[in-house]
């Protein structure tokens, strides 16, 4: 396993794989980047992803409408945070919740069985690092897949 990293805040970047909750150490979340070091980071992966919402010119809540609204999508709604800077992130559960890890599709290489369960998923980023999450592979991929056509309308389709 890679070395902690700590930083009291975190910005969405093009390096960011995924935003997961992490209650140790000090830390609300932890931080997979590509090629670095796994960061812990004292704001909770929900105000992340908020943030880089409305860094990325609207609010969380608006990038759901949007995505709503354009999408037959209606759960785990991915959210394109940065259409410009193309970037995005899918939940694995109800951002509701603790369990839930914030992926960003474009960075995933493989979602494979964990070989403890079948229950979970191990996911395999580009850069090799590997992240447990506690949804089964079905699941996962079915919610990239729809992370991905969901991304395509907002960061690829001709201005309307």
């Amino acid at each position: 396993m890679k070395n902690f990293a700590y930083s009291e805040d975190y910005l969405i970047s093009p390096n960011t794989m995924a935003v997961s909750p992490f209650f140790e150490e000090g830390g609300q979340s932890r931080i997979y980047e590509r090629n670095s070091d796994i960061m812990v980071v004292g704001e909770s992966a929900m105000n992340i992803i908020s943030e880089g919402c409305l860094l990325g010119g609207a609010s969380y809540e608006g990038r759901k409408d949007a995505v709503k609204y354009r999408t037959d999508i209606k759960c785990k709604l991915p959210v394109p945070m940065n259409v410009l800077k193309r970037i995005g992130a899918m939940p694995t559960h109800s951002p509701r919740t603790d369990e839930c890890h914030w992926l960003f599709p474009y960075h995933i290489k493989f979602i494979n069985p964990h070989p403890d369960t079948k229950f979970h998923s191990e996911v395999v980023f580009l850069d090799g690092q590997t992240l447990r999450v506690n949804i089964s592979p079905y699941s996962l991929k079915l919610q990239k897949m729809r992370a991905t056509e969901a991304f395509s309308i907002f960061f690829y389709e001709d201005a309307r």
